[in-house]
């Protein structure tokens, strides 16, 4: 008996702790970090439009269908590959050569509750302009991009490095009929800065593809100048490896940005010209 008690005080203690810590973020005045929190109530309760539940179903679908399929493709991974390895710079520019069936890479796709996350994320925030690291298949930027459309507003920029995947992607886009995007094929290190300076300045931003620490950051320098006054990053996969937790815990004290939330996979950091103090809110989202 004294054992089930404590279940359940901890229960208790992770519903009680979630709902206040949702209320002072529903409560804040500061538009973008009010967007994330109701995107983070949607989400939780699992609240969802007829016309939204719709794009999330045909999104799925392909999901599904690629899953299925057994069609083997070369993949260019410029990435750290493994979170043990500790490749240096020239490894990671230099790439490894993969070879997979569609099915096996679908594997490696954003899950579906973070692809929620950012379809919430994108229709409460309403940006105008969204940066994308890590096209890979077109799950994520189709839950962006499904965002979007129901916005009536915006385009999303996405930059993939392998171009076999990239193409893949730009096919599950026709098939969905999602058209507010420009596709870019090449190492982030290449073409991220040509490609900001087309559009700026960008409003949302999922940095996902490249889990390395300096990597990460370096990117994040390189995006900073191009974000508007009241930005959204969502950053994936921040326990991912220990430079990835590094890489996180920098971003947390990072006196540029007013808001951090960590969701334990998943950080997210926003830029605010208010006049609030900085605060971290810690995970409660797993």
């Amino acid at each position: 008996m004294k054992y089930i008690w404590k279940i359940v005080n901890k229960i208790w203690s992770y519903l009680f702790t979630k709902e206040r810590l949702m209320h002072k973020l529903e409560s804040a005045d500061d538009y973008a970090l009010k967007s994330v929190a109701n995107a983070l109530r949607n989400v939780l309760n699992y609240i969802i439009l007829d016309a939204e539940k719709d794009w999330v179903e045909k999104i799925e679908l392909i999901r599904k269908e690629l899953l299925n399929s057994k069609k083997v493709i070369t993949i260019e991974d410029y990435g750290a590959h493994a979170p043990n390895l500790n490749l240096t710079d020239e490894d990671m520019y230099k790439g490894k050569i993969l070879k997979k069936t569609v099915g096996e890479a679908t594997k490696s796709s954003i899950s579906y509750n973070k692809g929620f996350l950012l379809f919430k994320l994108i229709r409460e925030f309403k940006p105008s302009f969204c940066l994308e690291l890590g096209t890979a298949l077109g799950i994520s930027a189709s839950f962006q991009l499904a965002a979007l459309e129901m916005n009536n507003k915006g385009r999303l920029i996405t930059i993939e490095g392998a171009k076999s995947v990239a193409e893949i992607a730009r096919e599950n886009f026709k098939k969905l009929g999602l058209s507010r995007i420009y596709s870019e094929i090449g190492r982030f290190q290449d073409i991220l800065e040509l490609v900001i300076n087309e559009v700026n300045p960008i409003d949302f931003v999922f940095i996902d593809g490249h889990h390395d620490e300096y990597a990460t950051l370096n990117y994040f320098e390189t995006i900073f100048p191009s974000l508007s006054d009241n930005a959204i990053l969502v950053f994936d996969d921040i326990r991912w490896s220990k430079g990835m937790k590094r890489a996180w815990k920098t971003l947390i004290n990072d006196a540029r940005f007013k808001y951090t939330i960590d969701l334990f996979k998943i950080g997210i950091c926003i830029i605010s010209n208010s006049n609030n103090k900085k605060e971290s809110f810690k995970s409660f989202l797993k």
